[in-house]
Formats: structure tokens, sequence, C-alpha cells
């Protein structure tokens, strides 16, 4: 609903000629999380505020005339998100801030760089089937820069544990942390790169969704760095760890389909997962973003990750609402002038209810020759 603040007094319904055209532009922003799908627009005219029903329309020409007096005058196709029929949870969202100068990372897995502490955490991942439960305790941040993407994940996990210490083993058999990249959405030339807590890499680059596996795995990432800190004992199954944290540090210059660096607002399609096999219990999995079936390569339920650099971001001083000229209105007679709550002021007709006083002369208003408004912007619109 994009209704603001009323403009009647500025065009006056006696003044307008047949034929004339009303230029009233409105801007929004859809909300990351609308469902996506089509979305319709309507067009409607009240006929004065406290009276709850919109001026007839009598010819419609070639839109729908609604019964409740609104014109449908359009629709859009909104992408990167699921039609609502779908019901489908909606993409994460995680943002990767760009390190300010003179901020480092330290590649230790242990997440303790102001860096870090700086950076926005995801919610909690929760189970791939996307029904909303909590998986095993897993979270991550994201920061970059120039030629690196830097991600570290924290996981909850009593027993942390890996046998394998081979490259390009099935890591996903015990504990693990996955991240897939698919950087520009293509849903070809994407990466599934895996940590286990014994810092074992599994690297793969698939030309397409889930190409020959043995020719992907052949694939090294160069540069690929990773470092993993266990918070108790790797593989002392008798014991009660606390959990494990993971860093990674990711080459622009290996993702197929990004830019080198980022630019400020470029969003990549990731997904990432965890893997915990609890000892003498069934293998457990959280999801950032939940492919609802039963494959970790669903390339259209990717989150995202959007890169945020502070110094590209435009400067919008804000305006004093105090300094804003307000507009002035010329009251029609019969009519009451009412402050509105962001500026300006209102006018609606002069009504008596059954028993009430006549008003008194300082709330009738008094008519004024109308000035041109300097500027109508509402108060904190220049955030």
């Amino acid at each position: 609903n994009l209704d603001h603040h009323p403009v009647e007094g500025l065009h006056p319904l006696r003044k307008l000629k047949k034929g004339q055209v009303v230029k009233d532009v409105q801007s929004f922003k859809v909300k990351d999380e609308f469902p996506g799908g089509e979305a319709n627009f309507y067009w409607g005219v009240w006929k004065y505020r406290g009276d709850q029903s919109r001026l007839p329309i009598t010819q419609a020409g070639s839109g729908a005339a609604e019964k409740d007096g609104r014109l449908k005058v359009g629709k859009v196709e909104v992408l990167g998100g699921e039609p609502r029929s779908r019901k489908a949870p909606r993409l994460a969202l995680a943002m990767a801030e760009k390190l300010n100068a003179g901020e480092s990372i330290t590649l230790d897995g242990k997440l303790d760089d102001a860096a870090w502490k700086d950076a926005r955490p995801t919610e909690w991942w929760t189970t791939p089937d996307g029904s909303g439960r909590p998986g095993p305790q897993t979270r991550a941040r994201f920061r970059y820069d120039d030629q690196f993407l830097y991600v570290g994940v924290e996981a909850t996990d009593s027993d942390v544990w890996s046998t394998f210490t081979a490259r390009d083993s099935n890591t996903w058999e015990q504990e693990v942390v996955e991240l897939f990249i698919d950087a520009d959405g293509d849903q070809k030339d994407y990466l599934e790169l895996q940590v286990t807590p014994a810092n074992v890499v599994f690297d793969a680059k698939f030309e397409t969704y889930r190409s020959d596996l043995a020719k992907a795995r052949a694939w090294d990432m160069a540069g690929f760095e990773t470092k993993v800190f266990v918070d108790g004992t790797l593989n002392q199954r008798d014991d009660t760890d606390k959990g494990w944290f993971v860093e990674m540090k990711v080459p622009f210059a290996q993702v197929p389909g990004a830019g080198n660096p980022p630019k400020h607002g470029e969003t990549w399609r990731v997904n990432m997962f965890r893997f915990d096999l609890p000892k003498g219990g069934r293998q457990e999995a959280a999801a950032f973003s939940p492919p609802v079936k039963p494959d970790f390569h669903t390339l259209d339920k990717f989150g995202r990750v959007r890169f945020v650099d502070a110094a590209s971001r435009k400067a919008v001083p804000l305006s004093n609402p105090d300094v804003l000229q307000r507009p002035v209105i010329q009251l029609p007679p019969g009519r009451l002038k009412r402050p509105l709550p962001n500026g300006g002021e209102a006018t609606e007709p002069l009504r008596m209810m059954p028993g009430s006083a006549a008003p008194s002369a300082a709330q009738s208003a008094a008519a004024s020759a109308p000035t041109t408004p300097a500027s109508a912007a509402a108060p904190g619109s220049h955030r």
C-alpha cells in the first residue's frame, strides 16, 4: 500500500479539466523477503479522509475495474524469489563487508580477529528439509578484500572427529562443513568446497548440475587456504567437546562468473551445509539456505551473499525537519487544517457530531494565499 500524506488542495478537483493528467510518482523498494512471482498494481481515489470508499470509475479504458472501485493497471514479474504458491522458505541472505584499511584476518581457525567480531553472522542454520527446525548449531560470517573472500564458520559439537586424511575424500560421509558457490547464478561452473574437523579439504568444480564427479573433484582450487580450530580434543571419542571453527580463504580469481574483486552491492548465489555425526547416533545436517528436497545441489535454492564496501556508499545528508519548508495549502470554505505526523498539513471537511460544540476560532482555518513548497519531502526520507 503506497498511501502517503494527502495532496488535496494542491490539485483541487474543481480545477481539473477533462483529459488533464496529474503525475504522482511513487518509488518503493521490494523487500528481500518478498516471495517473488507476479505482483499486481491497482489504482484508486478515495473520496476524502474519513470516508472509506473510492470514487467510482466510469471509464476503465483497457483496464479492469474492481467491484471496490480499484482499477488494475498492470503487473510485473518479480525475480529472485519464489512464487507464493510454492510456500517455500525465503532464500537466506548474508552480508560480506569489505575489510577496512588497517583490518586483516589471520588464518588460524579461531575467528578471534577484530574483523570477525565486526562481521554480521548468519542466522543459526536450520534443517535442510525447509521445516524451519534447528539443525546442529552452526552459523557463518563473511568478509572480503581485493583478492579473497573470507568465510568463518562456528559449529557447536560435543564430539569432534574425522578419520579422513587425503584430499578429495568422501568427506560428506562423516563430519564436515560445505560451501557451494554459483556466483552468477547461471547454474553452471559452480564450486563445492568442504573442510573437515581435521582440516582435510574436498574441492570440486561442476560444469553443470551434478556433472561427472570424477572430473569435478580432479580440479584443485589454486590459492584456497583453510584452517580449523577444535575447542576440545579431535578424535577423543570418550570426552565432551564444545565445538570446532573453520576459516576459509577463497581467491576471487578462481571463482567462475565472479567479479575480481566483486563490486559494491554485487550478490553471489551461495549455499552452506554442515554434517554432524555423533557417537552412536545418526548423521544430522544443517543448511544456510534449505534446499527443501534431499539434494544439496538444488541450485535454485542457494542463498545469497551480498558484498558491501563502506567506502563505496554514497553519503546522503540527513534533512533537518526544522529547515524544510512545509507546504501551505489554501483552504476551501468549510474545511479544517490538520497537521500531518511527518510534516505538512492536510485538510478535511468540517463535520459536526450530534451534540458537539461548534469549533472555536483557534480550530477554524483562515484562508491564506497559496505558496509553492520548496520541498515536499517528509522528514527522514533521505536515509
